[in-house]
């Protein structure tokens, strides 16, 4: 199963329907590269996929509007404390190391590798221990995330004490950018485990 049948697979919930998904989304693929070429069938499996991702999270969020509500609460609530506490070891580490000169451009490096880092793992986990559809669910805690940052960023704009900055924004979205990558991540390493594990079987 190629990459972007094993993302819109781990997209739905129901198996049948999955199967079904895949299959005709292969089996157009299939035609369009015997009548148009590779290149252009590969175009049109990105162009589809891309097409099927907003209906497909709107239908799992319809599916369990609670859990995905609670989920991506819970996770954004998780998220935060893990990269605060992440963040002052990185900052401790790197203080330590410099005997406390730290460059800002230096700290601002650390933020984000472990905010991005962060991200990533928790897209991950949501991916590889959600069951079925759980890719969706990652993505609904990327876009419950994408909501947070953006009332931050307008509370902080808002607000004389705590002004934004162009790098505290860049750390927060560090963040965002990473629970999309590990939440792809870990649904392709979910979906061949599983597949590794079927085989072995037979």
């Amino acid at each position: 199963m190629r990459t972007v049948e094993i993302l819109l697979d781990s997209l739905v919930t129901d198996p049948d329907h999955a199967e079904a998904l895949v299959g005709d989304f292969t089996e157009e693929h299939a035609e369009r590269a015997d009548r148009n070429g590779a290149g252009a069938a590969g175009r049109w499996r990105r162009r589809g996929v891309a097409r099927s991702l907003p209906p497909l999270l709107l239908q799992r969020l319809r599916e369990a509007p609670a859990r995905m509500l609670l989920t991506s609460v819970l996770g954004v609530i998780v998220l935060q404390f893990v990269t605060g506490v992440m963040v002052t070891l990185g900052w401790s580490l790197v203080s330590a190391l410099t005997e406390g000169g730290v460059p800002s451009t230096v700290g601002l490096a650390v933020e984000v590798t472990i905010m991005a880092l962060c991200g990533a793992l928790g897209g991950a986990v949501v991916a590889r221990l959600g069951g079925r559809g759980a890719l969706a669910t990652a993505l609904w805690l990327a876009i419950t995330y994408a909501i947070f940052f953006l009332a931050n960023l307008f509370i902080t704009q808002m607000t004389e004490e705590v002004p934004g900055t162009w790098g505290y924004n860049v750390v927060w979205g560090a963040v965002l950018i990473g629970i999309p990558i590990g939440a792809v991540l870990g649904a392709l390493r979910r979906t061949r485990v599983a597949g590794q594990k079927a085989r072995h079987r037979d």
